[in-house]
């Protein structure tokens, strides 16, 4: 099981809880008329039991486990705010750590390059054939919250069941047995995603990212530039890939998930520059989660995208209000609403709809994706 990812230390900006329940208050409660896509009583039924699965799981029960626990109570604790895109989006790590989990301990019998050959090739036709069942057709009618997080999963699990065949060989097979347990998981939750009961939701279009992109590479590149920037070395490449990633799924034509990808690299990198952040008092934030989320409920096209950040947002209050996280979640959900969703905005009002495609004999970049994935 992967260690769980230490969060950075921000210092006390906000008045405790009293600033989660005051923007709370003030902003869930017009949750239920203002979000179709996260009212959806089917989707967070289907939610609410995979979550009750996981946590049943033999494998959810270990020590090791710790981390998959703790995420998938911050996806209930969502789910029973009425956040359905934030649970849906906590959901995922502990989904595919524990069915990667799962695997690894089916399989503690492949010991020799061999035996890992025969199970690698086995492994990629199950994938194959889990693939072969995401009709775009079908997926266009998801929101695109849903289908970017559909898309960036069926994409990621590619990554590592092809990097794990060359990582197998450099680095032993339980490696390589973990880079398939996990390429796996990711696809499964891509599958069982897909399959989620929203209400029909007409087939929307997400302009391409890519100029959002190409101005958040120059503000890391700035950044990086800055004396001092190699001490967070490994936070540098963390946004790195994820943005390299998010170009890969706009040059594929996907979207909807290349923006999300973007917004998550500006998570990051908001993280990254929290000490530079003139944060806004409780009111000020108030105010502006209450813009925020009357403009996404007043927009005529798909914004679930938009809302399923403002949802993360206010998942981070309700568990900095009721957690000693507090100046974490607080400031992640002033980062969010400073400077992830300002870019969402303009990127859907800016952008263009499709991405342009790659020239013919255009040069293919192939990254080896070491464990665990920065």
């Amino acid at each position: 099981m992967r260690n769980a990812k230490k969060r950075s230390e921000f210092q006390y900006l906000f008045p405790g809880a009293v600033l989660a329940a005051m923007i709370l208050a003030a902003t869930l409660g017009i949750r239920a008329s203002a979000n179709p896509a996260s009212g959806e009583t089917g989707a967070k039924e289907q939610i609410a039991s995979e979550i009750r699965r996981l946590q049943q799981s033999p494998v959810a029960q270990t020590a090791d486990a710790a981390p998959e626990a703790e995420a998938l109570r911050g996806a209930q604790s969502a789910l029973d705010s009425g956040l359905v895109l934030a649970s849906l989006y906590q959901l995922q790590s502990p989904f595919a750590n524990l069915a990667m989990e799962q695997y690894r301990n089916s399989t503690t019998e492949i010991k020799e390059a061999e035996a890992f050959e025969k199970e690698w090739q086995r492994v990629g036709k199950e994938l194959t054939a889990e693939e072969a069942s995401l009709q775009e057709k079908k997926l266009r009618e998801l929101p695109a919250a849903v289908r970017a997080l559909v898309d960036s999963r069926r994409m990621q699990s590619r990554t590592y069941f092809e990097s794990g065949h060359l990582y197998a060989r450099e680095t032993g097979v339980p490696n390589g047995l973990a880079y398939n347990g996990l390429a796996k998981g990711l696809m499964e939750f891509a599958v069982w995603a897909a399959g989620l009961k929203f209400p029909g939701h007409a087939n929307s279009s997400v302009p391409s990212a890519r100029s959002g992109i190409n101005e958040l590479e120059k503000e890391v590149l700035q950044a990086y530039n800055r004396p001092g920037a190699a001490e967070d070395q490994l936070r540098f490449n963390q946004i790195n890939s994820t943005l390299k990633f998010s170009g890969e799924l706009d040059r594929a034509g996907k979207n909807a998930a290349a923006l999300h990808q973007m917004l998550s690299a500006s998570l990051l990198f908001g993280g990254l520059e929290a000490a530079d952040a003139n944060p806004n008092d409780a009111s000020e934030m108030r105010k502006q989660s209450l813009a925020i989320e009357k403009r996404l409920a007043g927009n005529s096209s798909d914004s679930s995208i938009g809302e399923m950040y403002w949802e993360i947002a206010q998942s981070e209050l309700t568990a900095s209000a009721s957690s000693k996280t507090l100046a974490t979640g607080s400031k992640r959900a002033a980062i969010i609403l400073n400077d992830v969703l300002p870019r969402y905005f303009r990127s859907m009002e800016g952008g263009v709809t499709a991405a342009a495609p790659a020239p013919a004999g255009a040069p293919v970049m192939i990254t080896l994706v070491r464990w665990p994935y920065t």
